[in-house]
């Protein structure tokens, strides 16, 4: 899926900006008529370039790194699954009630619910747990061994490393959006105010000259 960038608001915004600029370019005579009215413009036209970066930056599709995150998750929630439900077997059969209960609260479900930024310390207590359990219990090698908790080790690291990239391209995301909105639609919102006031004038200054022709 697709992270969702700016809203329709904020998208509707930067649209009218362009295109009051498009205007600009193609019709320079407004521009030329009133230096207010073409500084104004200039410094519109220049802001819109950062605009745009920023709203690239708002609207960057991060769905790719996502997808990598949640798999790596899913596949690390999979290899501690088979792992926790053979420590469960192990438990019941020799009686290890505090051990089965808790290999009950760490199936593959339990485990891929769990919050992203929960999911490492969840499965470091796993394995910290469950190769005490082998320490302690050679038998326990009959149902899992060291090398099991190895690898899922292994890709619960290789799911952190997603998670942070994850999390640094989330975060310039959010950043540009919030930009967006702080400061550049207050900006963008002074440069339009001054250019219509710009125009008004325009317009009655005209209106009059052309009113005085008609009359005299």
């Amino acid at each position: 899926m697709k992270q969702k960038g700016l809203n329709q608001s904020a998208t509707n915004h930067y649209d009218q900006w362009v295109r009051i600029d498009t205007l600009n370019t193609k019709n320079p005579s407004p521009v030329g008529m009133r230096p207010v009215y073409q500084n104004r413009a200039t410094l519109l036209n220049s802001d819109l370039i950062t605009v745009a970066a920023v709203t690239a930056r708002a609207n960057a599709d991060i769905s790719g790194i996502t997808g990598e995150k949640d798999a790596s998750k899913l596949k690390a929630s999979g290899m501690w699954g088979v792992i926790t439900g053979n420590a469960f077997s192990f438990a019941e059969d020799n009686g290890m009630k505090d051990l089965k209960k808790q290999m009950q609260n760490a199936t593959e479900n339990k485990i891929l619910r769990t919050k992203d930024e929960n999911f490492v310390g969840i499965c470091t207590n796993l394995n910290t747990l469950l190769a005490k359990v082998l320490t302690d219990n050679p038998s326990a090698a009959d149902y899992y061994v060291a090398s099991d908790l190895s690898d899922a080790t292994d890709e619960v690291t290789t799911f952190s490393g997603y998670l942070g990239t994850y999390a640094g391209a989330k975060a310039d995301v959010d950043g540009a959006k919030k930009e967006f909105k702080t400061t550049w639609m207050p900006k963008m919102k002074t440069h339009i105010s001054v250019l219509k006031d710009c125009l008004e004038v325009l317009l009655k200054i005209n209106f009059r000259h052309l009113l005085f022709h008609l009359l005299n």
